[in-house]
């Protein structure tokens, strides 16, 4: 940019030169049109310009100094055309200027056109050309020769100035882009130091890529300039900007940007404030205050408000395609404000507050530069999510039940589901935390996140929630800079209420109870299928006063018990629940197996026990549950003789995920064969008063004979 305004400085610099040259000679013979191949002659000597004016010079002496130029060119040799002019008219009062004062009619240039090139290989139009391999050097030097001076009071007054017709182009051939600013149009009315200046500016504004105009921007200004008499003070009240964007980059039929502000600049004191900045872009509103001092290490601060607005009605005003939520009114409600602060090195927004419909969030923001690190802590109230998200369709439904991340016939899905490259590209610190959360209808209280994130490895600090009376504890690691990406995970679910989880998810209250759990888990992978079979660690849970509705354990199994004994069922029901207590179990993962051998229960009037194990890549189960009684508390309901307490009734499931229940899980007959033929035995040995082994032997005689009748009898 500093070179840009450079360029455009000398190019007037050049013509003001030959204004002042045209003076000089027209006060010094009859026709200064004489002179015209001695001026062009002196530009191309002094300056290097090839200078070329069509037109003819007029001029005049008193009482105003005066002249009129026609058409003028001027370029390098060999170079494309640098500028041009169609016509120029400036006259100053004679006799101020005896007297230091500068006094002059109006200042008029009509079609003044500034071409900048470059060429495919590099070389540009607006340097000359023994001049561009040491125009650094020489700009450095010129720096050096020449420290900041200060610039004499002047006193200045024009009775207007008109620019009509300007432009300006850059073309960058080896990039095949261009820059079109063209019509532009400045006028102003006196223009006296020290006082308000009324001035008007105006251009179109266009952006090539190839011959596709990108970005197109009408653009009007209105502002009251006054400019100090040292030259060092800058300011625009009541400046009010319209812009109108276009272009094929952009959405078609966008609402003009009106911007208001007064802007103060100070050389000084190298501070620039932007007051009262008001920007309407549609539906929105903004207001903004910004200070910057110290030009070379900028120090930026200032505030930043936006009313509540309508983002979906924004959006649609953008051209974007229209936001679809379960809540018909979500998003209709969106505003911020903050305070600024902030150097090259980073920004920062603090206080910060958001509102987004109702709920209402608070804390600071920041970036750094440097880094690319966004930074966000924010607290706030409720946040129901549901509201935000697309809404429910027969299709949603079904594309959710078949997830190809579920477990199948042909195995665990080898889909990637983690992106590498857009995990790696986050740089964030993210702090949050909310009196609540509501998502697929699940009541969740005090939520709060804490991570950060950057070049691929993720550090879930804290992971914290109170649902269903319980406490949920999280943290883990992702670490994708290498493949595969590798995953640790630390959980704890404190005191979990089962009933309210099973009745808010499923509307089920067949199980209650206090539930725990702790895992300490890391896998590797970036698929379903790897992560599966690389998942290691360790597991343990628990519950207590835990209930079993709909069915009475103890009951059933000695209801069981009896048909198979065939002792007789007593019909009286008694309390369809088994309560049970203290279910514990410890689990080892390796590679996807999850094995256990100290499952634990105590149910009424049982004891349950399990140990087995399950195979998450094989999708397999192999797992023995056994009931064993302890006590016989049923006797008026369901009578268990006394011999049977102490006994482990033994269930075995084994089977693939997808086995149906009634044929995975059975129980082992063997035990109850067994116990048939003990329960057979003992009645025989009642009714024959003795052992059945003895009785026979006495009618059938021989020991061995009648021992082989008995065992084949009972077999």
């Amino acid at each position: 940019m500093k070179r840009f305004v450079k360029i455009i400085a000398a190019a007037l610099v050049v013509l003001v030169l030959v204004v002042a040259i045209g003076l000089f000679y027209i006060t010094s013979v009859m026709d200064p049109n004489d002179y015209k191949p001695r001026i062009e002659q002196l530009a191309l000597d002094k300056a290097g310009l090839e200078l070329n004016i069509e037109g003819d010079i007029a001029w005049s002496l008193y009482p105003w100094l005066g002249m009129q130029t026609g058409a003028i060119h001027i370029a390098y040799p060999d170079k494309p055309q640098l500028a041009s002019l169609t016509s120029a008219q400036v006259s100053l009062q004679l006799m101020p200027l005896f007297s230091g004062r500068v006094e002059m009619s109006d200042l008029i240039l009509e079609g003044f056109a500034l071409t900048l090139s470059k060429d495919t290989d590099g070389n540009v139009n607006w340097i000359e050309p023994s001049a561009e391999a040491t125009e650094a050097s020489a700009h450095s030097s010129a720096e050096a020769a020449n420290p900041a001076t200060t610039t004499a009071d002047i006193d200045l007054n024009i009775e207007s100035i008109s620019v009509q017709q300007a432009s300006i182009q850059y073309t960058d051939l080896a990039e095949d882009t261009r820059m079109e600013l063209s019509n532009l149009t400045l006028t102003t009315a006196n223009v006296r130091l020290d006082q308000p200046i009324p001035t008007e500016l105006s251009f179109n504004l266009r952006l090539f890529e190839g011959a596709d105009a990108v970005t197109e921007a009408k653009t009007e200004l209105d502002t009251q300039l006054l400019i100090s008499r040292d030259l060092k003070r800058f300011n625009l009240t009541d400046s009010q900007i319209n812009l109108q964007l276009g272009g094929s980059g952009l959405p078609p039929n966008l609402p003009a940007i009106s911007l208001r502000s007064d802007i103060n600049l100070n050389l000084l004191e190298e501070h620039l404030t932007i007051d009262q900045l008001s920007l309407t872009l549609g539906s929105l509103a903004l207001q903004v205050q910004l200070s910057l001092q110290n030009f070379n290490e900028p120090d930026i601060s200032g505030r930043i408000e936006a009313a509540p607005f309508n983002l979906k009605a924004l959006l649609a005003e953008l051209g974007q395609p229209p936001l679809t939520t379960q809540n018909s009114s979500a998003l209709e409600q969106v505003g911020f404000s903050t305070q600024l602060t902030g150097d090259l090195k980073a920004i920062s927004l603090s206080p910060l507050s958001l509102t987004l419909d109702d709920t209402q969030l608070t804390g600071s923001a920041g970036v750094n530069l440097q880094s690319g690190q966004l930074s966000l802590a924010l607290k706030g109230n409720t946040l129901n999510a549901d509201h935000y998200l697309p809404p429910q369709t027969a299709a949603t439904s079904a594309s959710g039940s078949n997830n190809t991340n579920s477990p199948t016939t042909t195995g665990w899905s080898q889909e990637e589901i983690l992106p590498i490259d857009s995990l790696k590209a986050i740089n964030l610190s993210l702090e949050l935390d909310l009196e609540a959360l509501i998502f697929e209808q699940q009541h969740i209280n005090n939520p709060g996140i804490s991570l950060t994130a950057a070049g691929g490895l993720i550090n879930l600090n804290r992971l914290t929630a109170q649902l269903y009376s319980g406490q949920l504890n999280a943290n883990g690691i992702l670490d994708a800079r290498t493949a595969p990406a590798s995953t640790q995970a630390n959980l704890q679910i404190s005191d979990i209420q089962v009933g309210e989880l099973l009745k808010e998810m499923a509307d089920s209250e067949a199980v209650s109870g206090l539930f725990s759990t702790q895992a300490e888990l890391t896998t590797r992978g970036g698929s379903i299928h790897a992560m599966i079979n690389n998942l290691n660690g360790s597991a343990s849970l628990s519950m207590q006063e835990g209930v079993l509705q709909g069915i009475n354990m103890a009951q059933t199994v000695c209801q069981g018990i009896q048909t198979v004994t065939s002792l007789g069922i007593n019909t009286q029901q008694v309390d369809k629940s088994t309560p049970f207590a203290d279910l514990l179990g410890n689990f080892r993962i390796r590679n996807g197996i999850v094995e256990n051998n100290d499952l634990s229960a105590n149910l009424d009037a049982m004891l349950l026990k399990g140990q087995g194990s399950v195979d998450l890549p094989a999708q397999a189960i192999d797992y023995r549950l056994g009931f064993t009684i302890q006590e016989n508390l049923f006797q008026q309901t369901c009578s268990v003789n006394n011999r049977l307490e102490g006994l482990e009734l033994p269930i075995n499931c084994k089977g693939q995920f997808d086995t149906p229940p009634a044929q995975m899980c059975r129980p082992d007959t063997s035990v109850f064969t067994q116990m048939l033929r003990q329960e057979v035995q003992r009645k025989i040995e009642e009714r024959i008063g003795g052992s059945i082994e003895e009785q026979v032997k006495e009618r059938i005689g021989g020991e061995e004979s009648a021992g082989d009748l008995i065992r084949g009898l009972l077999r």
